[in-house]
């Protein structure tokens, strides 16, 4: 299918194509999936073709009401702020698999609240459920240092500026490259660095099992513990 343009740009369209084909592996009809952070479809778009369920959470109505989607018996829409305390999306539970693609987690900057993510994800599961999150923690921290260090990408197309700390960052690409521009600015969203160890902890505290990465699809799976 054709995706959505510009659908927040997080990947490319070969890498977002392998996500999208590890996601359709893992969920066949007639289950149910959430996808927290949906955007304009880029992931729920092809499962709904696929015969999945799907309950659409994003909390840009702008980005619910784009043209992209099309109505369907198995989609529902359903704005708000799933990063929230208030947020009612385990409500509507149970699910088979809760997806949180788009490296959505890095908006989180308090380990209680992103564990407290995990435990709402934990809740709508049966035993053997999945939570799907990107693979960032696995290489991107080191990646970024070590590949890019002066911060830019060496096609000079992608920058990273470090908030102090070195534990968030701004995310930059084409125009908005700058290498004068050395700090993130006030109206830059801030991206958390997570480590792959510090997710752990929280998904087993939450009742996960091992990470699993499934590197080909750029995901990280926790399954649902007994």
């Amino acid at each position: 299918m054709t995706l959505p343009e510009d659908d927040f740009e997080v990947y490319d369209s070969e890498d977002s194509e392998a996500q999208i084909s590890g996601v359709l592996d893992l969920f066949k009809p007639p289950q149910r999936v959430i996808d927290l952070g949906a955007g304009r479809g880029r992931v729920a778009l092809p499962l709904i073709e696929h015969g999945v369920e799907v309950l659409a959470v994003d909390r840009d109505a702008e980005a619910l009401d784009h043209s992209s989607w099309t109505e369907h018996a198995g989609l529902k829409r359903h704005q708000e702020d799933f990063l929230s305390p208030e947020a009612s999306w385990f409500e509507q539970g149970p699910f088979d698999g809760v997806l949180c693609l788009g490296n959505t987690l890095n908006l989180v900057e308090d380990e209680a609240r992103l564990e407290e993510i995990f435990q709402r994800a934990f809740s709508v599961l049966p035993v053997g459920g999945s939570f799907l999150i990107d693979d960032f923690p696995v290489w991107g921290p080191e990646m970024i240092r070590s590949e890019w260090p002066l911060g830019i990408s060496p096609d000079g197309t992608q920058q990273v500026v470090w908030a102090p700390g070195g534990r968030a960052f701004a995310y930059r690409t084409g125009g908005e490259v700058d290498s004068k521009r050395r700090f993130p600015e006030p109206r830059e969203r801030l991206l958390h660095i997570w480590t792959i160890d510090e997710l752990q902890k929280m998904a087993s505290r939450s009742g996960f099992r091992p990470a699993e990465h499934l590197e080909a699809a750029l995901m990280i799976h926790f399954a649902r513990s007994d």
